[in-house]
C-alpha cells in the first residue's frame, strides 16, 4: 500500500515542520521540530499495514540495545492504521508512531521529542477533503481542456487527442449540452465550459508540501525546476509564475508546481512550512493528464496554458486568470 508522507499534515495541522530528510531503503532519516517538540531526529519505519505489538517490541529492541545507551535518532513508526495496544505500547517504549490514513481522514498518533518529552497529534477539528467516491472523468476534463485550447473538426479528432475511444466523446458532448456548439469546421467551446470546469474540476491532488522561500517567485521557481530536472523528477510550473511565462500581467507572488513526486527542498534553502504562510507548494497531481500536457515556455517547464488558468482560478487569483483566459482566447483568434 502507497502511504503518503505525514509531514505537510505536521506542518499545516500541528505546526510541526520537517527541517531535513534523507531518504533509505527502509524509510530513511527526518528530523521534525516544532514550538512544542525540540529538534529531533527519527529513523523510519514505514508499514503498509497496521503495525501490532511485536512489530513495535522488534523495533525497539533494535532501536535501544541497553538501558545504557544513547541512540542518535529516535524510532518512528508511519502506518496506514494502529491499533490503540500497538500506540499505548509504542509511547510506553518512547516510539514515535504517525497513522496516516489512505481515505484522507486526519493525522493522528504521538512524537516522542529527543529529550523524552511526549506530543499527541490529535485529531484535526477540520478534516481533510475527502475526493468523491467512484470514478473521476479525467478523460471528460481533459477532452475540455482541449476543446477550450482548440476547436475539434471531429469527435473523432477530439478522441484521439484525449486518448480515448470516439463513444466516450460523445458521451461527453452530450452531457456538455449546450456548452458547446458544432458548425462546419467542427466542435467549439462556448463560454460556459470553462465555467462547468471551475465548477467540477477536483481540487484535491493526491500530496501537497508547502514551503517557505526568501527569494522571489520567479527565481524561486526557476531554482525548484532546476533542481527536479536534476533528479530526473517529472514536473511542471503551474500557478502565478506559469501564467507570468504565458501572459506577463501582473508581479508573480507565489510558486505552485505539479511534480510526480517530492523530494527534500532543504538543499535550495526553503523551509518546511503550514500552508497559511508558504509560499511554495509542491503537489503530486490525480490527474493522469496533467504532468504528461507539459510544455517549455521560456526556458521553464510549465503546465499546459488552460490548466494554468484553471488552477489560479481555483486558488482564487480571479484577475490573473482573467487576464491570461483573454490572452489565450486573442492568441487561438489570430491562429
Amino acid at each position: 500500500m502507497l502511504i503518503r508522507e505525514p509531514w505537510a499534515d505536521l506542518a499545516s495541522g500541528h505546526g510541526i515542520v520537517l527541517a531535513s530528510s534523507t531518504p533509505g531503503a527502509k524509510g530513511g532519516h527526518v528530523r521534525l521540530s516544532g514550538e512544542t517538540l525540540p529538534s529531533t531526529e527519527y529513523v523510519v519505519h514505514r508499514f503498509g499495514r497496521a503495525p501490532n505489538r511485536q512489530d513495535v517490541l522488534t523495533i525497539h529492541a533494535s532501536w535501544h540495545q541497553g538501558p545504557e545507551a544513547a541512540p542518535p535518532a529516535r524510532a518512528l513508526i508511519v502506518a496506514p492504521s494502529a491499533g490503540s495496544s500497538a500506540l499505548t505500547v509504542a509511547q510506553r517504549l518512547g516510539i514515535s508512531m504517525l497513522v496516516v490514513d489512505p481515505s484522507g481522514a486526519p493525522l493522528r498518533g504521538v512524537l516522542v521529542g529527543a529529550d523524552g518529552s511526549i506530543h499527541p497529534i490529535e485529531t484535526a477539528t477540520t478534516r481533510v477533503p475527502r475526493r468523491p467516491s467512484g470514478r473521476v472523468p479525467w478523460a471528460t476534463f481533459e477532452a475540455a481542456l482541449q476543446l477550450l485550447a482548440a476547436p475539434a473538426p471531429t469527435q473523432a479528432d477530439l478522441a484521439a487527442r484525449v486518448g480515448v475511444s470516439q463513444p466516450r466523446i460523445a458521451q461527453a458532448i452530450s452531457g456538455w449540452g449546450s456548452l458547446v456548439r458544432r458548425d462546419p469546421s467542427g466542435w467549439h467551446a462556448e463560454d460556459g465550459l470553462a465555467d462547468w470546469l471551475v465548477e467540477h474540476y477536483p481540487t484535491s491532488p493526491r500530496v501537497t508540501f508547502s514551503w517557505l522561500t526568501l527569494d522571489a517567485p520567479v527565481p524561486a521557481a526557476e531554482a525548484i525546476a532546476s533542481y527536479l530536472a536534476s533528479l530526473h523528477v517529472d514536473h511542471a510550473v503551474t500557478g502565478d509564475v506559469a501564467a507570468d511565462r504565458l501572459a506577463p500581467w501582473a508581479r508573480p507572488r507565489t510558486v505552485r508546481v505539479w511534480a510526480r513526486s517530492i523530494p527534500d527542498l532543504t538543499p535550495l534553502g526553503l523551509t518546511p512550512a503550514p500552508s497559511a504562510s508558504a509560499n511554495v507548494v509542491i503537489a503530486v497531481p490525480a490527474d493522469p493528464y496533467t504532468l504528461s500536457r507539459a510544455r517549455e515556455v521560456a526556458g521553464m517547464r510549465v503546465s499546459d496554458p488552460w490548466r494554468v488558468w484553471l488552477d489560479l482560478k481555483q486558488h482564487d487569483a480571479t484577475d490573473a486568470a482573467t487576464h491570461l483566459a483573454a490572452s489565450l482566447r486573442e492568441e487561438a483568434a489570430s491562429a
